[in-house]
């Protein structure tokens, strides 16, 4: 793969200094067509068309592991080093993640994607707002072919900012802001994911729904970040916390949460919790919150 240059319109002048952008249009994505295109749609979504040049790396292959007996953890760093090189990335790349982009739900595998990389020590990475479909609706050439990448020396530098565990978050859980994106039923204890132990949700957590986070229609995107700050707000996310920790139940949808308050509204020292409420609630001495009509929130110490 090329190296990409990435630019700049300035009064007709092109610069080319500046880190990638946490969201690229399809317009954009299309004159800089020197970006390294992953693809995470299923591999028949992909051979029915996709991005001229776009590698398919399916998100559901390897992309995540069960590790510790808790699925959805980030894999091994040597592992994703080797598969993303694989994938025809160099160090100093500009990647560009491309999704359906048909739903709220399509973006969390980009982001988590998205983040895996950034967590990898990778800077150069954005999403394709709009996903596929926006790509389709601009009426911008698709190709068929299956693209063979050349592999890439991409090389990990593991940056652990981005993750958190259970064990670190319980340790000292007053001084982080917990933000859970699942549906309320979740959030209140109503539901529960199949491989967490007990419903409910980490206490003292606000509930941010990842899907507020997009506009409807046909072709989904990312709100613009005046609305994002509104809705982040009104679920009750302090802007000026000092640490923060996305979660859902395996790191999937907290992934959206993460992008949006680290990436487009750059809250400082924004984690994601990849383990979530699967391996929060493994441990049942670790407390676990819950709601009940006409009880307001309560506290469920031990799992209860």
């Amino acid at each position: 793969m090329k190296k990409t240059l990435v630019g700049l319109a300035v009064f007709g002048t092109v610069a080319t200094t500046f880190a990638a952008e946490p969201l690229v249009s399809a317009e954009w994505l299309a004159d800089n067509p020197d970006a390294v295109v992953l693809d995470i749609r299923t591999i028949d979504a992909y051979l029915n068309g996709h991005v001229p040049g776009a590698v398919s790396t399916p998100y559901a292959e390897g992309w995540r592991a069960t590790m510790n007996d808790v699925p959805g953890q980030l894999p091994h760093v040597a592992v994703m080093e080797q598969k993303i090189a694989q994938l025809g990335v160099d160090a100093d790349e500009h990647v560009v993640i491309v999704t359906d982009g048909k739903s709220a739900g399509d973006y969390a595998p980009a982001a988590r994607v998205y983040w895996t990389l950034k967590t990898l020590g990778h800077e150069e990475v954005s999403l394709l707002d709009g996903g596929f479909a926006g790509w389709s609706a601009a009426n911008l050439e698709v190709a068929n072919d299956l693209v063979e990448a050349e592999k890439g020396d991409f090389t990990a530098n593991f940056n652990d900012a981005f993750l958190v565990d259970a064990a670190t978050l319980a340790s000292d859980l007053d001084q982080w802001q917990t933000v859970d994106a699942r549906p309320k039923s979740y959030f209140d204890g109503e539901e529960k994911f199949t491989a967490a132990r007990v419903a409910g949700t980490v206490p003292g957590s606000v509930n941010l729904l990842h899907a507020s986070a997009f506009t409807s229609g046909d072709v989904v995107y990312f709100a613009d970040v005046a609305k994002l700050k509104e809705v982040a707000s009104s679920a009750g996310v302090d802007m000026s916390a000092s640490q923060s920790a996305t979660f859902c139940n395996t790191g999937h949808l907290g992934s959206t949460n993460w992008f949006v308050l680290s990436e487009l509204l750059e809250l400082p020292n924004t984690a994601l919790f990849d383990g979530s409420m699967t391996e929060w609630t493994a441990d049942e001495d670790r407390p676990v919150q819950t709601a009940k009509k006409g009880l307001g929130k309560i506290f469920g110490i031990f799992g209860g």
